[in-house]
């Protein structure tokens, strides 16, 4: 149970992390602190009506 709690806790310091860095690189607009394994995908929008 321990093991399973420590996962979750290393996983919620993680993104955490991430999205700290994330924060700083979209405040900053420098491309050289753009963090290193994230993938940016470009956002959609889904159609309102429905055919």
């Amino acid at each position: 149970m321990a093991t399973k709690t420590k996962r979750l806790v290393d996983l919620a310091q993680k993104l955490m992390q991430d999205k700290k860095q994330l924060g700083d690189y979209y405040q900053s607009g420098d491309e050289s602190r753009k963090p290193v394994g994230i993938k940016f995908v470009k956002p959609f929008t889904l159609p309102a009506k429905r055919d």
